[in-house]
C-alpha cells in the first residue's frame, strides 16, 4: 500500500467512526460542582463504572476540576446537554483529558488545559473551547486523527495545536456551523512535525504569537474552495514550510503576519484557484514569499502577491517574492505580482523561473531581478509600471522566451528565437 492509500484509508475511517452510533451501551451523567444533580460527581469515576466495550455516552454538567484519562475505548462520547457547556479544569502536567487507543467524540465542552491525544486515538471535537492550557492547547501524536468543528482554541502558553508522530488533523467542515478559530496562543497556530494537517473552510489563525501554520514534513492541505481561511496578524511567517508539501486552493487569505507571507524552505507550496474565480491573496508582509533551500513554489490561476513590502526598508527581502538557493518557482494563468513596496521577484543563487501569463506591475523596484546563475523562461506575460526596470540582470543571470512587447529589459544574456538582436550575447540555439 502507497503512503498516499494509507492515509486515504485514515481519513475514510476517521469519517466514518466520526458519525454519532444510532444507541449506546450505556448513559450516564455527570453533576460536577455547580452542575445539575448527576449519577457521578466526576468524569473518571462516571467511566470507571463503565466496561470497555462501549459505546458509552457521559453527559456532564457544571466545573470539573480533574484531568480525564481515557484508554483502549471503542466508542464514547463526553458530552454537556444541548444548549449548555461544561467545564473541565485540568489537574495533572496541565492536561484536561488525555486520550489513548480511544475512539471518543467531544461536545460543548470548555477545557481549561491541554487536550491530549495520542497511541492510535480518533477523536471528534465539536462546539469545544480550549482555554487558557499551560503549554500546547491540543496535542495529537502518536498515529491519531482529530477532526475538529465548531471549535476554538485560544490562551495557551505554547502552540494552539500540535502534531507530531504521523498524525492526521482535519479543520473545520462543510458549512458556516462548523468553523474553526486559533486565536491568541503564545505560539504558533498550528505546529506540526511529520504529520497531516487538512483545514476544509471556514478556518480562522490569527493573533498567534509565532507563525500561522508551521509544517516540518508531512503534508498540509487548505481548501478554501466553499469558505475562505484566514492566516493573519500572526508573530511569525503567516505558513513556513520545511521538508513539507502544501497545497492551498480556492480562497484563502494570508495577510499582515510579521514574518514572511508564505516561508519555503526545501519544501514545495503549490497554489489553485478555485473553479469559480476565487484565488489565494499574499498580502501585508515585508517579503511576501521567500523559497529557499531547494524549495518550490508555484500558482495555477490569478492568485495575487500584492502589497507587501515596506516603505523604510530595502534588499532582496523585502518586496513580493524572493527565490534562491537552487530553488524554482512556476506561474500559470495571470498570476499577478503586484503593488508591492520593493521589487515584484528578486532570483538569486541558482534560482530558476518559469512564468506564465504572469502580470508583474506597479512594484516600487525591479520588476523581476536574476542574478547569480539565475534563469527565467518568460511566456506571454505583462511586466510593466515598475520603478526599476522590467528586468534586470547581472553578467550571470539568463533570460529566455518572448520578451517582445517589454520594454525596460537590462539583460546581457538574452536567448531568444525572434526579434531584433540586443545589447549584449544573444543565444543562438542552432550552434
Amino acid at each position: 500500500m502507497t503512503v498516499y492509500s494509507a492515509r486515504l484509508v485514515v481519513l475514510l475511517t476517521a469519517a466514518f467512526l466520526f458519525v454519532s452510533p444510532s444507541g449506546f451501551g450505556a448513559d450516564v451523567t455527570v453533576g460536577c460542582p455547580g452542575g445539575d444533580g448527576g449519577m457521578f460527581s466526576s468524569i473518571n469515576a462516571a467511566l470507571n463504572s463503565l466496561d470497555m466495550s462501549g459505546p458509552h455516552q457521559i453527559t456532564v454538567t457544571g466545573v470539573c476540576a480533574e484531568t480525564v484519562q481515557m484508554a483502549a475505548r471503542p466508542l464514547l462520547t463526553i458530552q454537556a446537554p444541548t444548549g449548555k457547556t461544561a467545564e473541565i479544569i485540568g489537574q495533572q502536567a496541565g492536561d484536561a483529558i488525555v486520550i489513548n487507543g480511544t475512539h471518543v467524540i467531544l461536545r460543548r465542552l470548555v477545557l481549561t488545559a491541554r487536550l491530549s491525544i495520542g497511541l492510535a486515538s480518533v477523536v471528534r471535537a465539536r462546539d469545544v473551547q480550549i482555554e487558557r492550557s499551560p503549554n500546547q492547547g491540543l496535542t495529537v501524536t502518536d498515529n491519531s486523527v482529530v477532526g475538529l468543528d465548531r471549535t476554538t482554541i485560544s490562551g495557551s502558553a505554547a502552540a494552539g495545536i500540535r502534531a507530531d508522530r504521523n498524525s492526521t488533523v482535519l479543520l473545520a467542515g462543510p458549512s458556516p456551523e462548523s468553523f474553526v478559530r486559533i486565536q491568541n496562543n503564545s505560539g504558533p497556530g498550528i505546529n506540526s512535525d511529520g504529520s497531516a494537517v487538512s483545514i476544509f473552510g471556514g478556518v480562522t489563525i490569527e493573533n498567534n504569537g509565532g507563525a500561522g501554520i508551521v509544517m516540518t514534513g508531512g503534508r498540509l492541505v487548505i481548501d478554501g474552495t466553499r469558505f475562505e481561511n484566514v492566516i493573519q496578524n500572526n508573530g511569525g511567517s503567516g505558513l513556513g514550510v520545511s521538508g513539507a508539501r502544501a497545497n492551498l486552493s480556492g480562497q484563502n487569505a494570508i495577510r499582515n503576519n510579521r514574518g514572511t507571507g508564505i516561508a519555503i524552505g526545501g519544501g514545495v507550496v503549490s497554489l489553485s484557484a478555485a473553479a469559480d474565480g476565487r484565488v489565494t491573496t499574499i498580502e501585508g508582509h515585508v517579503l511576501g514569499v521567500n523559497v529557499a533551500a531547494a524549495g518550490s513554489f508555484s500558482s495555477a490561476g490569478p492568485n495575487r502577491i500584492r502589497n507587501n513590502g515596506s516603505t523604510t526598508e530595502t534588499g532582496r527581502f523585502v518586496g513580493g517574492i524572493r527565490v534562491g538557493t537552487v530553488s524554482r518557482i512556476q506561474f500559470d494563468n495571470g498570476t499577478e505580482v503586484t503593488n508591492n513596496s520593493g521589487f515584484g521577484i528578486f532570483a538569486e543563487l541558482n534560482a530558476a523561473m518559469a512564468l506564465h501569463g504572469t502580470v508583474i506591475s506597479n512594484n516600487r523596484g525591479h520588476g523581476v531581478s536574476v542574478l547569480r546563475n539565475s534563469t527565467m523562461l518568460l511566456t506571454a506575460g505583462t511586466i510593466t509600471g515598475n520603478t526599476g526596470a522590467s528586468i534586470s540582470c547581472d553578467t550571470t543571470g539568463l533570460v529566455t522566451g518572448d520578451v517582445s512587447g517589454i520594454s525596460g529589459i537590462q539583460c546581457m544574456r538574452i536567448e531568444r528565437e525572434n526579434g531584433p538582436p540586443r545589447p549584449g550575447a544573444v543565444v543562438d540555439r542552432q550552434h
